[in-house]
């Protein structure tokens, strides 16, 4: 058996060709006369396509915006 052929026999094998990506939030912050506040965050994930940058909306609060995180990290 080829070497090849091994290592595409012991990928099948595996539960799930890709590991889970990383979820990552950062959090911007700017400096304003009564200390930080945050102005925005966004997350950077890989997907099957490649890495995908998601900005968190104006109004969206933070439990929705990982919501919709998970949402385009399976998808």
């Amino acid at each position: 058996m080829k070497l090849n052929d091994r290592l595409t026999k012991i990928e099948k094998m595996q539960r799930s060709p890709m590991l889970p990506a990383l979820k990552l939030i950062r959090i911007i912050y700017e400096p304003s006369k009564t200390g930080p506040r945050e102005v925005g965050a966004f997350a950077r994930i890989r997907s099957k396509a490649g890495y995908t940058t998601l900005w968190r909306g104006e109004n969206e609060c933070q439990n929705n915006f990982e919501v919709r995180i998970e949402f385009h990290r399976l998808h």
